[in-house]
């Protein structure tokens, strides 16, 4: 994959209560908004309690199984009633930034075009949730959800959100990763029938890719 070049540029923002941009005095009413720190004091504190957030990071040791090389079996059918085209990816996962984000490449051939994926995964500590960024060269908008564990189905579920760019309405779908082992798992990808029952459009079987 030396020719798909992607640069990643991830920001983490700490959303400030006031912050609306409009110009007033420095200081703790400052053009920044209210609630910024104005000493090294409060500067010090507003670090401390941000790392004691981050220091908890048992939610993403338990993707930790994920990460490594691996060759995939699935097919996907694009719409209700479609046909189902069968896909044989194969993935690269590894952690980054310092084991804060998990990145998941994949490629893929369909028809007359050859698919790159990324997938980022990643844990918001304030909300509880992971958080999920996907990007296809196969759909012309990026999607997002936030996900947590189902413990019924000790499944790892996401809802996804993007955008139907024929209708401007949101599309809403379950992506789902279970049947975790050491050298398999499986994604899901599911939409709501006209019965509002969750049917499976993409499922994907990995399994460990060999040492070379």
């Amino acid at each position: 994959m030396n020719h798909w070049l992607i640069v990643l540029g991830i920001s983490v923002l700490m959303a400030i209560p006031g912050c609306d941009g409009t110009t007033r005095k420095l200081g703790a009413d400052g053009p920044f908004g209210r609630n910024l720190p104005t000493s090294e004091s409060e500067f010090n504190a507003l670090g401390e309690a941000a790392l004691e957030l981050d220091r908890d990071q048992s939610a993403l040791r338990r993707l930790d199984i994920l990460e490594g090389d691996w060759t995939l079996t699935g097919d996907y059918q694009g719409w209700p009633g479609g046909p189902k085209t069968a896909i044989r990816p194969v993935c690269e996962c590894r952690w980054r930034l310092f084991k804060r984000c998990l990145e998941l490449k994949y490629i893929y051939e369909v028809p007359g075009e050859t698919i790159l994926e990324l997938i980022l995964i990643s844990w918001d500590p304030s909300s509880n949730e992971y958080l999920i960024q996907m990007y296809s060269s196969g759909w012309p908008l990026p999607s997002s959800g936030t996900g947590r564990w189902n413990e019924v189905n000790d499944s790892l579920d996401f809802v996804i959100r993007t955008q139907d760019p024929a209708t401007g309405k949101e599309i809403k779908t379950l992506y789902r990763l279970w049947n975790i082992e050491e050298d398999s798992h499986t994604w899901s990808q599911c939409r709501s029938d006209d019965a509002g029952e969750l049917e499976a459009f993409l499922m994907m079987n990995a399994t460990r890719a060999p040492m070379p």
